[in-house]
């Protein structure tokens, strides 16, 4: 749905604020003309767009290429480390093999071959022992996951939003669990970081994990085609509430209606 506004008001530098709206066609935004005539006020707003991420599939494959560079620090590859052996990939650190080949931002197959996972096993006389992975032989599980955490990692260190589409693709539905929780963590997420996700995962559809209020349904208008965002606190449901068996049987909305045949 498309709604139209042809009115502006303004309460602060109202006669400043009127010559950009006039300098705003239909095909711009406001924030990009103000901020293009020097409007200084603007400029937070805009600051803070740009502080936010974007995770979609394809930037999801890319990730790893845009943080390349980052773990060439030592602190850095540890906390990331740490991330992947909480997750119980049997990964116990992270090594690289060539600095240099982590210069680039964008990712390609060398950018790959320069990172090694260290996992252990122990033999049968119980001693333990060291071996190395690249990571293009991890799975595609533990590969989404590694190139995920960074940016998970980047968000709760600087506070920031992270606006991510379909977070739990090629995840465990536990290392999902996992991510989301950090962001309800008080402890883990001191700077107030947001995270707004979609998922078909049911399995979040949790009270132990969100809160009400935390959790969104959208439903498609046969008639219209319109789509509509309609909030489970708009339901009356207790805190012991089994969410996800409710919402499968229909009782929230929001759910295909298959009709038979091929």
């Amino acid at each position: 749905m498309t709604i139209l506004y042809e009115e502006y008001k303004f309460t602060v530098d109202v006669e400043e604020q009127n010559m950009l709206k006039d300098r705003t066609s239909a095909n711009k935004l406001y924030l990009s003309v103000a901020s293009n005539w020097s409007y200084s006020k603007v400029i937070p707003v805009l600051e803070w767009f740009a502080s936010c991420q974007i995770l979609t599939k394809r930037s999801i494959a890319d990730a790893y290429g845009l943080n390349a560079r980052n773990l060439r620090d030592e602190e850095y590859r540890s906390v990331i480390a740490s991330m992947l052996q909480v997750a119980d990939f049997g990964i116990k650190a992270l090594e690289i093999r060539d600095f240099q080949g982590l210069g680039s931002l964008m990712p390609d197959k060398q950018s790959y071959n320069n990172i090694e996972t260290v996992h252990t096993v122990v033999d049968e006389n119980g001693k333990e022992k060291f071996y190395n992975l690249n990571m293009t032989e991890e799975s595609d599980g533990t590969n989404s996951y590694f190139k995920v955490v960074g940016i998970v990692r980047k968000a709760l260190d600087k506070g920031t939003l992270l606006v991510a589409d379909e977070i739990d693709a090629h995840l465990h539905p536990l290392l999902t669990k996992h991510l989301i929780s950090l962001f309800n963590s008080a402890e883990f997420n001191p700077h107030g970081a947001q995270l707004v996700f979609t998922s078909h995962n049911t399995n979040l559809l949790d009270l132990d994990i969100m809160r009400r209020d935390q959790i969104w349904f959208t439903e498609k208008n046969e008639n219209t085609a319109a789509t509509d965002l309609f909030s489970l606190d708009d339901f009356s449901v207790r805190k012991d509430t089994k969410i996800e068996r409710g919402y499968l049987i229909g009782r929230y909305g929001a759910i295909p209606f298959i009709k038979g045949g091929l």
